[in-house]
C-alpha cells in the first residue's frame, strides 16, 4: 500500500514538474503571440507619466473582450502631424490613428489609410448605430470611407477665452466684444493693468494666434477656400483675401504693440499652460456649448468665452476629428474591433477621458463628476490633453459644473447652425497632391510668422504669394472648382 502512495506522489510531483515547464512555457508563448495594437493620438503639453496606468486598466478591459492588448502612443500636438505623417509613410507598426483636416486629405491621396467601408460593416455595429449616414460621410472620398468620426458638434463658431478672475478684477467691459477687431480694446486693458500677462496667445504649442480663427470653409485643406462659407461657390486662394490680409494686418499691430506672444513662432508652451501659470489672458479658439467649463479645467482657471462669428456647418467641422486605419495595419479585423468598442463601452471610454476614479475625479451623481482644479489639479489631466477624442464621449462622465444637457445642446448647436453652400462635399486630392505639397511647404514657411505677428505683412505677404503661385496654387483652386461644380450640379 505504502508503495502505491509513493507512486501517486512521485506521479502527482512530475505531472506539478511538467506543467511548470511546459504548460509555462505554453503560457508564455501565448502571451507572446498576442495580438498588440498601437493608437496614436494627439494631446496638448506634456505627456503625463500616468498614461501607463491607464493602459493597463484598458488593456483589463480590451483583452478580455478582443484577446489583444492595446500600446497607446500619445503624441505632443506640436509635433503631431509631423510626426504622424513619418509613421505612416516609413511604415511603423500603428493601428488606429487621428486624422484631422487638413492632412486627411493628403493621406487618402497618398494611399496611406485603409477604405473601411468593408470592416465597418463586419465589425462596426456601434460605430453605425451612434453616427448618422451623414455624419460618416464626412470621412467618404470619392465613395469610400477613409475614416470616422468622433461623436461631438458638428458645427464650428470662433471665438475667444478669456481669464474671468481678471475681466472681474478690472471691470473689464467685454459686452461690446462681437468681432476680431473688437477684441483690441480688452488686450490693451489687460496690458496696461497687468504688464508682466501677455494679453493673447496661440492655443497649441507651435501654431499661430490665427489657427483657432478661420471663418471659412476650408474645403478640406485650408489652402482653396470658400470665404464666409458661400462665395456664391466660388473657390479662392486662401491667403490673397482682403480678410486674410486685414487679420494678419492686424495681428502684426498687436505685436507690435506688445498685445500677443512676442515667441508664438518658437513657443513650446499651450495656451493652457501659460494661463495656468498666470502667464497669459486669452486665446482664440473653436466654442461650442460647455466650452467655458471644459477649457476651466485644462487652463486650471475659470475661463469666460466670448463668440466672434456665427455657428457654421461644413464637411470638415462635421469630420474635424476622426479615427483611420492606417494601410500597414497588419491587425486591421482587430484594429476595426477596438474601434467599435470606443463607441460602445463606458469604461474603457472614462479611463480615456477622466483617468481612474478616486485618483483623478470624484463621482458627485449618477452621471457627474469633480476634479480639483488649481493646485489640488492632478498632472493627469485627459479630457485637456484629448479633447474628448475617443469615439464616443457622450459614454464619459459629464463635468459637475457642464450643464446637464450637454449633449441635447451639442446636438442643436449642429442642427441649427447655418450650413455651408459646400456642405457634404469631399474633396478628391490626388489629381493635384504635388501642388498641395508644394503649397503646403510654402504655407509653412510664412504662416507662423506672419498669423503670429512676427513676419511684417508689408514685406513678406507679397513675397508668400508670388511663391505660392510658383508652387502651383491655382491648378489646385482650378481643381478644387471643377469638383465643387460637379458635386453641387448633382445635388440639385
Amino acid at each position: 500500500m505504502r508503495w502505491k502512495i509513493k507512486v501517486l506522489l512521485v506521479i502527482l510531483l512530475l505531472s506539478i514538474l511538467s506543467w511548470k515547464l511546459f504548460g509555462g512555457k505554453q503560457q508564455q508563448m501565448a502571451n507572446s503571440n498576442e495580438v498588440e495594437l498601437t493608437v496614436a493620438f494627439p494631446v496638448h503639453g506634456a505627456v503625463s507619466s500616468e498614461w501607463e496606468d491607464i493602459q493597463r486598466r484598458v488593456n483589463q478591459i480590451v483583452r478580455s473582450k478582443l484577446q489583444v492588448s492595446v500600446h497607446f502612443l500619445p503624441v505632443n500636438e506640436g509635433s503631431w502631424e509631423q510626426r504622424i505623417k513619418l509613421m505612416l509613410t516609413g511604415g511603423e507598426a500603428l493601428d488606429l490613428v487621428v486624422v484631422r483636416h487638413p492632412s486627411y486629405y493628403t493621406h487618402v491621396a497618398e494611399k496611406r489609410l485603409l477604405p473601411l467601408q468593408g470592416l465597418l460593416d463586419k465589425y462596426g455595429k456601434d460605430i453605425r448605430k451612434q453616427l448618422s449616414a451623414e455624419q460618416r460621410d464626412a470621412g467618404k472620398v470619392w465613395n469610400a470611407i477613409y475614416a470616422v468620426p468622433v461623436v461631438r458638434e458638428t458645427a464650428v463658431q470662433y471665438g475667444i477665452l478669456l481669464r474671468e478672475d481678471l475681466v472681474n478684477k478690472y471691470k473689464v467691459d467685454v459686452s461690446s466684444v462681437q468681432s476680431l477687431e473688437d477684441v483690441e480694446a480688452v488686450l490693451k486693458r489687460i496690458h496696461e493693468l497687468e504688464p508682466e500677462i501677455v494679453p493673447l496667445v496661440p492655443k497649441k504649442a507651435g501654431s499661430s494666434i490665427l489657427e483657432e480663427f478661420a471663418p471659412y470653409d476650408p474645403l478640406g485643406d485650408g489652402f482653396a477656400i470658400l470665404p464666409d462659407y458661400d462665395n456664391d461657390g466660388k473657390v479662392v486662394n486662401a491667403f490673397a483675401t482682403e480678410q486674410y490680409e486685414q487679420q494678419i494686418r492686424l495681428i502684426r499691430e498687436w505685436y507690435v504693440s506688445g498685445l500677443v506672444h512676442q515667441e508664438s513662432a518658437t513657443n513650446n508652451d499651450s495656451a493652457y499652460e501659460l494661463i495656468r501659470s498666470g502667464e497669459a489672458f486669452a486665446y482664440l479658439s473653436v466654442l461650442h456649448p460647455g466650452i467655458e467649463a471644459q477649457e476651466s479645467r485644462a487652463a486650471g482657471r475659470a475661463m469666460l468665452a466670448i463668440p466672434l462669428t456665427e455657428a457654421y456647418s461644413t464637411t470638415s467641422s462635421t469630420g474635424a476629428v476622426m479615427w483611420g486605419i492606417p494601410l500597414s495595419s497588419r491587425h486591421t479585423d482587430k484594429a476595426m474591433q477596438l474601434l467599435n468598442l470606443l463607441y460602445a463601452d463606458s469604461d474603457i471610454v472614462n479611463l480615456l477621458t477622466w483617468g481612474i476614479e478616486g485618483q483623478h475625479y470624484s463621482i458627485q451623481s449618477d452621471s457627474a463628476i469633480d476634479i480639483p482644479i488649481g493646485e489640488q489639479q492632478s498632472q493627469w489631466m485627459p479630457v485637456m490633453i484629448t479633447g474628448r477624442i475617443f469615439g464616443n464621449p457622450q459614454l464619459a462622465y459629464s463635468l459637475e459644473d457642464e450643464p446637464s444637457n450637454l449633449w441635447e445642446r451639442l446636438h442643436t448647436f449642429g442642427i441649427t447652425a447655418k450650413r455651408s453652400y459646400a456642405y457634404g462635399f469631399n474633396f478628391y486630392a490626388k489629381p493635384v497632391q504635388t501642388e498641395i505639397a508644394a503649397v503646403e511647404g510654402i504655407a509653412k514657411q510664412y504662416r507662423l510668422g506672419l498669423e503670429s505677428g512676427v513676419l511684417d505683412p508689408e514685406i513678406y505677404l507679397e513675397e508668400m504669394l508670388d511663391q505660392l503661385q510658383q508652387a502651383g496654387i491655382e491648378r489646385l483652386v482650378n481643381e478644387k472648382q471643377n469638383q465643387l461644380d460637379e458635386w453641387s450640379t448633382l445635388q440639385r
